[in-house]
């Protein structure tokens, strides 16, 4: 099996445009020499303490980068993004989503005017944030334009849809109210549209460590663990459903024909699509290798079975 080894940029000379507040984490704007586009660059996390369950060079970059190739793959609008390193620190770039003068407003803004309940600093974060009010709040709104393999009827409800098809099959736990958005443009002829998908860091097992994914392995526990920890706990009627049951759910909300084209999308995809890319991402482990291949075939597996 052939594969294309990923290319990892060097970062270090570039520009800082901005820091991104956004997150826990901290993360940089970028601009790209040779062109001037903006990149936002996130570094890896690392962990001191060795007994952890959680890897001491976590994956976040191999993770960002390998989603967003599944997201090409299965259709979905997804930001552009590269492995990167600046002062030797291992990362990713996501390419701005955002065109120039337009106006990006996350989930949290829509959903926080819709339900005077919303507050996402309470605990738990997610009173509000269910299916129906993201419905509810993305009526009007289009699909991201001009993505090859988008049916041209899609909405933006149709196309969040695929959303959550896509993390339910890479296990991405963290699509809160924060990590989805649309984009309103300046002029009463930019039709206001639902942003491409981005932030899937928290994707693939990306934070355990060697000894943690060796012992799933061996035991054969990656099915117990793609059906008891990814679960779709971001949503507030979401917390105790998994990430597959929960895009079953958003399909049943959109169009006949969203449903239709999803599943199809997900079944034109060979394990040997997802296994190359696996093989030719670098900063991975052949440990995490494998799970990351299993867990793909499983849960590709229980999206179409259910």
């Amino acid at each position: 099996m052939s594969s294309t080894v990923f290319q990892v940029v060097d970062v270090t000379k570039w520009e800082v445009a901005a820091f991104e507040t956004a997150g826990l984490e901290e993360k940089l704007w970028l601009i790209e020499p040779a062109t001037g586009r903006r990149w936002l660059y996130k570094p890896v996390t690392h962990h001191a303490n060795p007994h952890s369950k959680l890897d001491p060079r976590q994956g976040e970059d191999w993770a960002e980068k390998i989603s967003a190739e599944l997201a090409r793959l299965l259709s979905v609008p997804a930001a552009e993004v590269e492995m990167a390193s600046r002062d030797g620190v291992p990362g990713s770039i996501s390419l701005n989503l955002k065109p120039q003068h337009w106006e990006m407003q996350p989930g949290t803004v829509l959903v926080g005017a819709l339900d005077p309940e919303y507050d996402l600093t309470r605990k738990g974060g997610h009173v509000g944030h269910t299916l129906q009010n993201v419905q509810r709040v993305l009526r009007g709104y289009a699909a991201p334009p001009g993505w090859p393999g988008l049916p041209s009827e899609f909405d933006a409800f149709d196309t969040f849809a695929g959303f959550l098809v896509l993390d339910a099959w890479i296990a991405n736990r963290d699509r809160h109210s924060e990590n989805w958005a649309v984009l309103r443009g300046p002029g009463p002829s930019d039709a206001p549209c639902l942003s491409p998908s981005y932030d899937h860091a928290s994707s693939l097992g990306y934070h355990l460590a060697r000894s943690k994914l060796e012992q799933i392995l061996a035991s054969g526990e990656v099915g117990n663990f793609a059906t008891r920890k990814a679960t779709a706990h971001r949503y507030q009627d979401g917390k105790d459903a998994s990430l597959v049951d929960f895009a079953h759910r958003a399909l049943a909300r959109a169009s006949p024909k969203a449903h239709q084209h999803w599943m199809a999308q997900l079944s034109k995809i060979e394990k040997e699509a997802w296994a190359s890319l696996v093989a030719g991402t670098p900063g991975m482990s052949d440990v995490a290798g494998m799970f990351v291949v299993e867990l793909l075939e499983i849960n590709r597996r229980r999206l179409l079975d259910a």
